[in-house]
């Protein structure tokens, strides 16, 4: 029985690593940088109105890294569910392409869309 109990345990937080959950009709905006680039965060994220922020730290998450094909940061993606509708990458300088106004836009056009 603890071994079963252990498997489980092991295996569980594997699995939830390697997914972000969005929800199927949710929009979320994914964050994804590192502490030795803290200085180029978007803040701002915060103030999107309408969708779920999430914000990963790519040492702690080298697996959603992987999977989201993640090669520089700040990168931020905008997803519709599980669907990417927008890719935000840093300029030579680590610093994010993206602004509050921008990507309140494409937020509004998903939610346009699905009208």
């Amino acid at each position: 029985m603890y071994k079963l109990i252990y498997l489980i345990m092991f295996l569980c937080p594997l699995t939830l690593l390697c997914q972000i959950d969005c929800g199927v009709e949710d929009i979320c905006i994914i964050e994804f940088n590192a502490p030795f680039n803290k200085n180029n965060t978007c803040d701002w994220l915060n103030e999107v109105e309408d969708a779920k922020i999430i914000c990963i730290n790519i040492l702690e998450s080298p697996q959603l890294q992987k999977e989201y094909k993640i090669t520089t940061v700040p990168t931020i993606l905008i997803l519709d569910g599980d669907i990417e509708v927008k890719r935000y990458l840093p300029n030579i300088m680590l610093e994010t392409t993206a602004t509050k106004e921008g990507v309140q836009e494409v937020v509004e056009e998903i939610l346009f869309n699905k009208f």
